[in-house]
């Protein structure tokens, strides 16, 4: 469940609330599975993006739930046997370094082959991205993720185009002069902050974390306009009682977030 972080001491949101005190802080929010907001100003109560996945487990991921999506999740494959993105009823735990649990709820996505390769994406409504990427504003998102597997290419990206599973099975293989920020990892098994831009590509700068345990993985993006770079800044959370300090990577690209309207997911094994 997300929303804004006013108040929000760095734990869990519970149903679809909010909290407006009268004083305001920058903590962002920490609710999964798949949450976006703004930083929160005086007087909001902004429920932005979430995706719990709250789909028929078992079945593959097609659905409309959610907040904050024009269409229903679409799946593109390089072969009708490439492996699809499944709904796994268990959905993901997460205790931190402190042995708090973050309450959860809904499923999760999960890729069960490595057959060929596919990517899912879905588009996000117009509402919401006005909302969330207008020059000189932030937004933070928060993704529990895990890996199954070391030795493969998996990215998570909100950005203007999607995975080109007909050219290849590397994180690089976003579609070309698309542009979008979000997380990932080359073959290896810790998480990187991963940016594509329409000159250069994918930007990638890996961190010491390991992806094989359960993340909270938040970002904060400060979108700037044209001609001045925009700024991820990846974190990984480790006390839910307290916001995030040193971000684990950052990327500054010179994006046109104008163009950006979806998110997709990518793995290239199980």
């Amino acid at each position: 469940t997300l929303r804004d972080s006013v108040g929000n001491m760095g734990g869990a949101s519970a149903g679809l609330s909010a909290t407006t005190p009268s004083s305001v802080d920058s903590i962002p929010p920490t609710p999964n599975p798949m949450t976006w907001s703004l930083e929160p100003t005086a007087g909001t109560d902004l429920l932005a993006v979430y995706e719990g996945f709250d789909y028929t487990a078992g079945g593959v991921i097609g659905g409309n739930g959610g907040i904050g999506f024009a269409s229903d999740w679409a799946t593109t494959k390089n072969s009708e046997t490439a492996g699809d993105y499944l709904v796994d009823s268990a959905g993901l735990t997460f205790t931190d370094a402190f042995s708090n649990v973050l309450p959860v709820s809904g499923n999760s996505a999960l890729r069960t082959t490595a057959n060929g390769r596919s990517e899912v994406n879905r588009i996000l409504s117009s509402a919401t991205r006005s909302t969330l990427f207008a020059d000189g504003s932030t937004m933070w998102f928060s993704v529990l993720h895990v890996r199954t597997t070391a030795n493969e290419h998996s990215g998570f990206v909100i950005g203007s185009g999607t995975f080109d599973v007909f050219t290849g099975w590397e994180l690089k293989e976003y579609t070309a002069g698309d542009e979008g920020f979000g997380f990932g990892s080359s073959n290896g098994q810790w998480v990187a902050a991963v940016g594509f831009d329409d000159v250069s590509g994918l930007t990638q700068v890996e961190s010491s974390v390991d992806a094989l345990t359960p993340r909270l993985l938040v970002g904060k993006i400060v979108w700037n306009a044209d001609g001045t770079d925009d700024v991820l800044s990846l974190y990984n959370v480790t006390d839910l009682n307290s916001e995030p300090g040193t971000p684990i990577a950052t990327i500054s690209l010179d994006l046109n977030q104008a163009n950006i309207d979806n998110v997709s997911i990518m793995a290239n094994k199980a």
